[in-house]
């Protein structure tokens, strides 16, 4: 139990004063008789309570200083930070401001900062019901689907949507995304399509945008997170190569070839500023000559790359429709790691083993430097000391100029003028620069009037795109539930899905009819009289549904399957299209494959590959048959009748059908 201040007290007055003073050792024991219940003190403890008097005066404990306070300035900035973007994340202002996430929240909650949630409010006009009340009724009429039982296929995005505040501001923002025709997901333009596709080209697009986001919040300060950013880019990139190439006729400009081009290489350009930033970190602690030369033709070629990129984005179809921020940056970056590549020239050739460098790097700095121009220092591979000086004098005064250059365009742009992250690097590089120059500086030396060569950008690194991989995960058509867009369209119209119920007194009786085709399956032939006639089964119809399964998709085996199954008792879902009669287009392309093939039907002598596909239509008291799969109803399917006749023969009727001996196959008589 630790000593309270009356305790000490107590042990300052058995320690007496004078001739009376009693040693450390009695001290304790006085102590424990006086308190046997309690634990005893050491002697350590009464030397520092004896001493603590001695120089303070008392043996109260010291006030602890808690934790550090925090910095007024960095107080200030985080307040600010919320003010201009009330949105903002704990995360973004610790990213921004360099500081701790904790020392974030603990500043919001010094200042009495609340993060208020947005709520997500639909705000209704007044003809808003009678709209919804039309939509219900069209797709009860067509789709015959209430909208009681359509669900949400996916979340609604409700990340970062808070609003810092001292008080609640009942703070609204109306977005206008209600459009007459179809709005794109990115640039806000109208834009209309007969086709999903373009759905398709906008959640590709989407997905891009996502891995750049992705890839700019990995830690670029490790190597494991610069590989991670290197692969998000390149997956992003070949996103958008991916639309380039399979999405054509785009009906919005950020879909256009000019945009996804530019955005393909901005992709690629910052996949190898990653991998630059990984071999700068890789070679930090040991730098030799060859390393910087690496360095320097690395950084030259990043400068080609983001000056191309440029040059796309300076394009008639893609300058009007990019915020002028995106330029600037690209401008800024492209004199950056121009300047930075003269800079590593320079600190190669200035390094303390130059003199000993190898015959491959004397190649190397030969083929590094292009040839000079008349203004020009004429000096692509240094002989001496002084020539090693004057040529790397000359490449720190060209990384100046472009340092200042790139600093001049970031003050240019208002948006990237308040990136103090951003303002911070430059004047990084232009005081590393300015450091290396002024070290190398002697009197007398009138040879800085030139310039030096160029430099040839070259790279090690070959970047493949990386497409999205849609085998990866197998996901079900998002209209897959309307069934075969050809038949279910918005396009095409048939009636109201109807129950049919038909229950056959004898199991050797069959229900009158046959079905043909695959997904769905069509009723091909009902029997006059029989069991399907008198449950209200119509020729052309199509089985939606069979019992309590979903018939849209199934086969024609499948449904043969199902009908068996249900044995003495067939419910059945069927519908019958209005604009089209599908069974007599199905009739009439059997009729013009025979006529292009010039084939002469004969008695009982056809094509082999029609064959099966006639047989299965002969039974029409069978319920099915084998037309669209090329096989005969199975014989159990079949029920007895004693007037069998062919439902199909572009010629002739028969009176009863015949057997496979009685076929040919391949036969043509003339």
């Amino acid at each position: 139990m630790p000593l309270n201040e009356r305790d000490r007290i107590e042990i300052l007055m058995m320690i007496g004063v004078g001739d009376r003073m009693r040693t450390q050792q009695e001290v304790c024991r006085l102590f424990h008789e006086m308190h046997p219940d309690r634990e005893p003190v050491s002697q350590s403890t009464v030397s520092r309570i004896e001493r603590k008097y001695r120089e303070l005066g008392h043996v109260r404990d010291a006030p602890r200083q808690g934790r550090p306070k925090i910095n007024e300035n960095v107080q200030q900035d985080v307040i600010l930070s919320a003010l201009e973007n009330p949105h903002c994340t704990v995360r973004q202002v610790s990213r921004d401001l360099n500081i701790g996430k904790s020392s974030v929240s603990n500043i919001f909650k010094k200042v009495k900062y609340h993060p208020y949630r947005v709520r997500l409010i639909h705000e209704l006009a007044e003809d808003d019901f009678d709209r919804r009340t039309e939509f219900c009724e069209y797709m009860m009429d067509h789709n015959n689907q209430n909208n009681g039982n359509v669900f949400l296929n996916g979340h609604v995005n409700r990340q970062n949507t808070r609003y810092w505040s001292q008080e609640n501001p009942h703070w609204m923002q109306e977005y206008h995304t209600q459009h007459p025709q179809k709005v794109n997901v990115w640039a806000g333009v109208p834009s209309c399509q007969r086709t999903v596709a373009f759905e398709k080209a906008c959640v590709l697009f989407n997905m891009g945008a996502v891995y750049t986001q992705i890839g700019t919040k990995q830690d670029r300060c490790t190597a494991k997170g610069l590989d991670a950013a290197v692969d998000s880019f390149l997956r992003a990139a070949g996103t958008f190569r991916y639309i380039h190439e399979n999405f054509t006729n785009a009906p919005s400009m950020d879909l256009g070839p000019e945009m996804l081009e530019m955005l393909v290489q901005l992709m690629l350009a910052q996949a190898r500023e990653c991998l630059l930033e990984k071999l700068q970190l890789q070679s930090e602690e040991n730098r030799s000559v060859d390393i910087c030369f690496d360095l320097a033709q690395e950084a030259a070629h990043l400068a080609e790359c983001y000056n191309h990129v440029n040059q796309l984005i300076t394009h008639d179809s893609v300058r009007d429709y990019l915020p002028y921020s995106w330029s600037s940056l690209v401008l800024v970056k492209r004199e950056y790691y121009a300047g930075m590549a003269h800079y590593h020239v320079a600190s190669g050739v200035l390094h303390k083993k130059a003199e000993e460098m190898s015959a491959a790097t004397q190649d190397t700095l030969m083929y590094l430097h292009a040839e000079p121009l008349p203004a020009q220092l004429d000096i692509r591979l240094p002989k001496d000391e002084n020539e090693r000086r004057l040529l790397g004098r000359a490449h720190l005064r060209e990384a100046l100029v472009l340092h200042e250059e790139c600093q001049r365009l970031h003050r240019m742009c208002r948006e990237l003028k308040g990136k103090q992250a951003l303002a911070s690097v430059l004047r990084n590089a232009h005081k590393t620069a300015l450091h290396a120059y002024t070290a190398t500086e002697a009197e007398d030396d009138f040879s800085d009037l030139l310039d030096p060569p160029q430099i040839q950008a070259a790279t090690k690194f070959q970047l493949s795109l990386t497409p999205p991989d849609f085998a990866q995960y197998r996901v079900n058509d998002l209209f897959r539930g309307l069934g075969p867009i050809a038949i279910f369209s918005a396009k095409r119209h048939w009636s109201a899905p109807r129950l049919v119920q038909l229950h056959r007194g004898r199991t050797s009786e069959g229900f009158g009819f046959s079905v043909r085709g695959d997904a769905p399956v069509i009723v091909a032939v009902v029997d006059q009289n029989s069991l399907a006639e008198f449950g209200g089964v119509k020729e052309g119809d199509f089985i939606v549904g069979i019992g309590d399964k979903d018939a849209k998709w199934s086969s024609h085996d499948e449904v043969v399957t199902l009908i068996k199954n249900a044995g003495d008792t067939l419910s059945l879902k069927l519908v019958t299209p209005m604009d089209r009669n599908y069974l007599k287009l199905l009739r009439s392309s059997i009729y013009w494959y025979i006529l292009s093939h010039s084939i002469i039907l004969k008695r009982t002598i056809i094509f082999s590959p029609l064959r099966r596909a006639i047989r299965g239509s002969v039974s029409t008291h069978s319920s099915s048959s084998g037309v669209s799969s090329g096989m005969s109803s199975p014989a159990g399917s079949m029920a007895q009748h004693n007037s069998k006749r062919m439902n199909w023969n572009p010629f002739k009727r028969h009176s009863s059908s015949r057997e496979g001996k009685d076929f040919f196959e391949n036969v043509i008589l003339r």
